[in-house]
């Protein structure tokens, strides 16, 4: 992979990960214009951490600032979508065990809203070119 190429991959994930941000902090002042408690806003960031942290894992790993051939390329996704699992498996193993009183639905609506960046990074970079 050339220089070129790899540094349009950070441009690219760098790109998705601020349009899950974006989309995530916007989802979770949706979430308190709405319901106006601590419960609900704690519940709603959760979910944005839930989304972002494992974006951030598979970023991770997947960039690098040496070139690698195809065949390397693939194995690092590969892994790396693992630890994006695990980590997501973490994450929520870890908020409904800790956490007694979750709002389950701002939760998995900012988690699910925060996740959508991702596809609208990547249905935007289409209409640009």
């Amino acid at each position: 992979m050339s220089y070129a190429k790899n540094s349009s991959l950070k441009i690219a994930v760098v790109r998705v990960i601020k349009f899950q941000l974006f989309q995530g902090i916007i989802a979770v002042a949706m979430v308190f214009l709405f319901n106006k408690n601590a419960n609900s806003l704690s519940s709603a960031l959760f979910g944005l951490l839930i989304a972002l942290i494992p974006t951030l894992v598979y970023a991770r790993v997947v960039i690098s600032n040496k070139i690698d051939d195809a065949n390397t390329m693939l194995h690092k996704h590969k892994k790396a979508l693992v630890l994006k699992f695990l980590t997501n498996a973490v994450g929520f193993l870890s908020v409904f065990l800790i956490f007694k009183n979750i709002d389950s639905f701002a939760l998995f609506c900012v988690y699910i809203v925060t996740l959508s960046g991702c596809w609208t990074s990547l249905i935007s970079s289409m209409k640009t070119k």
